[in-house]
């Protein structure tokens, strides 16, 4: 699923394995082992992952370089691995990651036409405006 926000690509797969009653410890598991994770173009995630997940193997408290929305989502899970219920806490942190994703698409939609005039406005207006001088060029001739 390229293009997918990875936060959200992880909620879901936990969320599915939770909704089929795995345990969110062998969801993750099962999420790190997956294609999904280990195809992922972005090695960031990876590693912060992968850093997270042997902070908790160690039994310490990592001091990760980290978003804040991983953050919350690593704490979420962090509750469900000591057996807490964080389906409906999963739930709307889902939600709330979808619509921060869908503005920040919209941010990018508005820009889009302005960066799109840059070429225009480099390249093709230049070759025009020669065009256009081109025969006034040609009756100005002594």
């Amino acid at each position: 699923m390229e293009g997918i926000n990875p936060l959200l690509e992880l909620i879901w797969c936990v969320r599915q394995a939770i909704e089929a009653g795995i345990s969110t410890r062998a969801a993750l598991r099962e999420y790190f082992a997956s294609k999904a994770f280990q195809s992922r173009s972005q090695e960031k995630f990876q590693s912060q992952m992968q850093d997270w997940w042997l902070s908790l193997d160690k039994a310490q408290k990592a001091n990760l370089n980290i978003s804040f929305e991983l953050r919350l989502l690593l704490d979420i899970f962090e509750k469900g691995l000591k057996g807490e219920a964080i389906y409906s806490v999963l739930k709307s942190f889902e939600d709330e990651i979808q619509v921060r994703s869908l503005q920040q698409l919209e941010h990018r939609l508005v820009r889009l036409p302005f960066e799109a005039l840059i070429p225009l406005l480099l390249f093709i207006f230049p070759a025009l405006v020669i065009l256009g001088l081109g025969p006034l060029l040609d009756q100005i001739r002594f």
